[in-house]
């Protein structure tokens, strides 16, 4: 991948069970700046109603972009099931750097492999993958991580991801992403941001999974749901 990104070759994506089909093809993009618009010479509606016009600088850093100063938006939302949660306590007597440095070691001495971390002074909180992880291995290791404080293992949860590069440097994706799921009253148990700022992920319950993906790709993708589409649609004599 890297070597197909840093020669600008166009990747087309197709299914295996329909390989006559368009697929999707992903373009090579310019980096962050050059895919933002130079700034327009007016905003009629604004100049028509007095308002001052905000500067580019500001709508930048707020995440506007383009001659249409459109918000920009995440490019995709993803699930991933068979999640298990280990929230672990720190004993008084240990460090804190002593501590989150014993908890990778006995995860790395049991080959645990870890999805998404939270972490505070004196806790942590550890996504992990029950598909691929053993439930052995993952046993194994919290008998260990037990000996440093105190464990809770909480199993039947989903990894949702929201991506794309035009997150990053947005004010407010966070929250939209959040307020869309309270909406939806689904209940976040964990939450991890990369340092790219193109990737958010959350923990809810996979029974909450599909609601949670929903209730992003409408609101905030702002992509309309599938029976939406379905709707928008005029009936023929084709659909009943």
């Amino acid at each position: 991948m890297e070597h197909i990104q840093k020669a600008k070759i166009p990747l087309r994506l197709k299914n295996v069970k329909d390989p006559s089909g368009a697929g999707t093809i992903i373009f090579p993009s310019n980096h962050l700046a050059s895919d933002v618009s130079a700034e327009p010479n007016e905003i009629p509606s604004a100049a028509r109603s007095g308002i001052s016009t905000p500067t580019s600088s500001f709508l930048l850093a707020n995440g506007y972009h383009g001659d249409m100063q459109q918000r920009r938006r995440p490019t995709a939302v993803t699930v991933k099931d068979s999640i298990l949660i280990i929230n672990v306590l720190c004993h008084r007597n240990n460090k804190s750097h002593g501590f989150l440095a014993e908890v990778f070691r006995r995860l790395d001495q049991h080959k645990v492999v870890v999805d998404l971390i939270t972490t505070t002074e004196k806790s942590i909180s550890l996504a992990v993958s029950a598909a691929t992880e053993g439930a052995r291995e993952i046993k194994n290791a919290t008998s260990e991580i037990e000996k440093l404080g105190t464990v809770s293992v909480t199993t039947g949860m989903s990894i949702i991801s929201v991506v794309g590069h035009k997150m990053r440097n947005t004010v407010g994706i966070a929250g939209e992403i959040f307020s869309t799921l309270a909406g939806a009253k689904i209940n976040i148990y964990l939450i991890s941001q990369g340092a790219s700022e193109i990737n958010i992920s959350f923990v809810v319950k996979e029974s909450d999974a599909l609601l949670a993906m929903n209730a992003v790709h409408t609101k905030v993708l702002q992509i309309p749901a599938h029976s939406e589409q379905e709707n928008s649609f005029s009936k023929g004599p084709w659909l009943y």
